[in-house]
């Protein structure tokens, strides 16, 4: 027999038994996608308004209401919330169709703001541990009744809450600025702007100094204003700035500051003609020239904005066309060229989106999803990529499952031996770690010396 002929039957005995050891094994293999989509909470009808930070571990934190007005708090076990997590019902009198928001003070304690459905008014919870299961306390500071509409909380430098807010009873956009921790004393509350009969989203941040800027929707004008305070109470120096007056704009204003300028993702709601998604950067501090207007994709709502570590726009936001959750990648800082889009979920799976970056810069996302039977659940993303895309095969991986492991060993010798025509995932010459330009038994040998840790990575041709 010719040496060509024993190693020919070799090949294929050494095919035959490896796939034989790993074939079952393999058969619950995941298959690659986009990201992780858990789904954390479906005890009931969930999700309503939800708003998710990340903690120091990146495990996601996100407070939320139910149909029956209890506000509850999810904080996952690990970055994907798959193992670990724990739910607690932080109060029972949330109003489900007014924002929550969430930041987290020194040790990881929970701050809440939402608006009570007694009153109805606003509410700021303080949580006693990381699970906001003891300790916690309640206080309602602003003093008029029928406010906390579209809430938005950040902390300042001391953990004093500072909150934007839509008072309904003086049909005004408010900030509040706490004179402690837990806002029972030394409070300043502001008026930003009058006549607002209704507001479609307040939302808050800090610059350097720890002033307020503050984006909203004005309902009464159709426009997106943004106001900068001149001090940290709002008290004077306020600029307020027309972002956009083309029709009926400002659904589901999102702010971002980058080195201090505002960045916003909103909803166009035409009254006619068709709908968008619109970005803009504004040209300076106050917003007031050299704004860049940007309309990335149709409809969006329900938007949640960062920015990575270029300074480029993220955007979560609910395609109104499908319902479906979409995630937007910036390509530059204005959002005018290179942009990415991914659907992650299907329809009716976007609604009350809240997105924070992890540390590789992955957008992490929390949102409402309907079931089959119209019932919502809460829904947490964490995508593999800073794009939300499905990550690229690496060399060795023919079966496309993410890693390299003995299943690919397998599948090339069985392609060496002829037992198989063709790979599972024939892209390029990932399934040909030598190099060489065909298939064979050394490449199935270097993915288990890889596989065994005698190899620190497989070549890449």
């Amino acid at each position: 027999m010719s040496s060509s002929v024993r190693l020919d039957s070799l090949v294929r005995y050494f095919a035959l038994v490896l796939t034989a050891g790993v074939l079952l094994w393999a058969s619950g293999e995941p298959a690659r996608a986009a990201g992780v989509i858990e789904v954390v909470d479906s005890a009931g009808d969930v999700g309503y308004s939800s708003s998710l930070v990340l903690d120091a571990g990146g495990n996601p934190v996100v407070s939320y209401v139910d149909a029956h007005g209890n506000l509850r708090l999810l904080h996952c076990g690990d970055p994907q919330c798959g193992a670990g997590n724990s739910i607690a019902v932080v109060e029972i009198d949330a109003e489900q169709h007014e924002e929550t928001s969430l930041a987290l003070a020194a040790g990881g304690n929970p701050v809440i703001s939402y608006q009570s459905y007694s009153g109805p008014r606003l509410t700021i919870v303080r949580c006693g541990n990381p699970a906001c299961t003891q300790g916690n306390t309640s206080v309602s500071p602003a003093p008029a009744i029928v406010n906390g509409g579209d809430s938005s909380l950040v902390l300042d430098a001391s953990g004093y809450p500072v909150v934007s807010y839509h008072d309904a009873l003086y049909d005004e956009v408010e900030v509040l600025h706490c004179g402690n921790a837990t806002c029972t004393a030394g409070n300043t509350t502001a008026t930003l702007d009058e006549a607002i009969p209704a507001s479609a989203g307040t939302s808050l941040a800090l610059d350097a100094s720890g002033n307020p800027a503050v984006a909203y929707f004005d309902d009464s004008s159709g426009d997106v204003k943004v106001v900068r305070c001149g001090d940290a109470s709002c008290t004077a120096g306020n600029t307020v700035a027309v972002i956009d007056d083309a029709g009926f704009n400002g659904g589901s204003v999102s702010l971002a500051l980058d080195g201090g300028i505002p960045v916003l993702a909103y909803h166009d709601d035409e009254t006619a003609g068709p709908d968008y998604l619109k970005v803009v950067r504004c040209g300076n501090a106050a917003c007031t020239s050299g704004n860049t207007l940007a309309t990335p994709d149709e409809a969006g709502s329900d938007t949640s904005i960062a920015l990575d570590a270029s300074g480029n726009p993220v955007v979560s936001y609910r395609v109104l066309s499908s319902g479906e959750l979409r995630v937007l990648v910036c390509g530059n800082a204005s959002c005018t060229s290179g942009n990415s889009t991914v659907s992650p979920g299907g329809a009716d799976s976007g609604i009350g989106t809240s997105l924070a970056l992890d540390k590789k810069g992955n957008p992490v996302v929390s949102y409402r999803a309907l079931t089959a039977l119209a019932v919502g659940e809460l829904r947490v993303l964490h995508c593999s990529l800073q794009d939300c895309s499905t990550p690229k095969p690496p060399s060795g991986d023919v079966n496309c499952n993410g890693r390299v492991d003995s299943i690919d060993a397998a599948l090339v010798l069985q392609s060496a031996a002829g037992l198989i025509d063709q790979l599972p995932c024939n892209v390029g010459f990932k399934d040909d770690p030598d190099c060489n330009g065909r298939v064979n038994a050394i490449d199935a040998a270097l993915i288990l010396q890889y596989i065994a840790g005698l190899l620190d990575r497989l070549p890449v041709c």
